[in-house]
C-alpha cells in the first residue's frame, strides 16, 4: 500500500513541475511569441523528463503546428 502511495505522490510531484515550467515557459515566450499548449500529457512530459521533455514538447508543437 505505501509504494502506491509512493507512486502516485511521484506523479503529482512530477505533474505540479510541469505545470510550474510550463508556466514559466509560457511567460518569457510571450515576450518573444513563443508558446506550448497546455495539457496532462505534457505536463508530465516536461516534469519526467526535465529540459529534454520541455524540448520534445516545444518541438512537437513547432511541427504539428499547434
Amino acid at each position: 500500500m505505501k509504494s502506491v502511495m509512493n507512486t502516485i505522490i511521484w506523479i503529482v510531484k512530477k505533474l505540479i513541475f510541469g505545470f510550474v515550467a510550463l508556466y514559466a515557459f509560457n511567460f518569457i515566450g510571450s515576450f518573444i511569441g513563443v508558446k506550448i499548449v497546455s495539457s496532462y500529457l505534457s505536463y508530465f512530459l516536461i516534469g519526467a523528463l526535465g529540459l529534454p521533455g520541455l524540448l520534445i514538447v516545444y518541438m512537437a508543437n513547432v511541427l504539428l503546428g499547434s
